[in-house]
């Protein structure tokens, strides 16, 4: 039996499917690691067959029970991950991360736009210490967070669109040290 859910609240499930390869080419590839994550609010939960047959269908537009994409909730993101590790103890790592449009709240009809970030990290491992120079949103893309759509200016208090921006391009270094070691 189902439990009954309040007016208004959409019915559905979120799908994960991650794959980690590992990779052994010369000494070069680490590991990349893949995840996919399909939202999906007009359906009832399967189990992971049903997820297999479903992936061609991660990137179509996903509706709630009336008949609209669903607030935070986009079609797809994925992730991928490609590190280096040299044997004199050099290191690199490449994030990147993909996620569709999504509608801000259910009340308007405001959506983000689809975008990708990069991370970088490269640095040097050398006993207890280590050392890495870092670069967050390493293509410095300008995208939206959260989105407002109402009136705020007099006199005549006009509706608006009021944007909060993600993080622009951040760079840093940091210095351990593992105690362990």
């Amino acid at each position: 039996m189902r439990k009954q859910q309040p007016a208004g609240l959409a019915q559905g499930d979120r799908q994960r499917l991650g794959l980690r390869l590992k990779a052994a080419l010369g000494i070069r590839v680490r590991h990349q690691a893949l995840n996919l994550v399909e939202n999906d609010f007009s359906t009832d939960r399967c189990g992971a067959t049903q997820l297999l047959e479903r992936i061609p269908r991660a990137f179509a537009p996903r509706q709630g029970s009336d008949g609209r994409a669903q607030p935070f909730a986009p079609g797809y993101q994925v992730s991928a991950a490609a590190e280096y590790q040299d044997p004199h103890g050099w290191f690199a790592r490449l994030d990147s991360h993909a996620i569709d449009s999504f509608y801000y709240y259910t009340s308007d009809a405001q959506t983000s736009h689809s975008y990708h970030l990069e991370n970088l990290r490269v640095g040097f491992r050398h006993g207890a210490w280590t050392a890495s120079v870092w670069v967050r949103n390493l293509f410095n893309v300008q995208y939206a967070q959260q989105g407002f759509y109402f009136g705020l200016i007099p006199p005549n208090y006009p509706n608006q669109s009021f944007l909060q921006l993600g993080d622009p391009r951040q760079i840093g270094l940091t210095i351990d040290y593992d105690l362990q070691r």
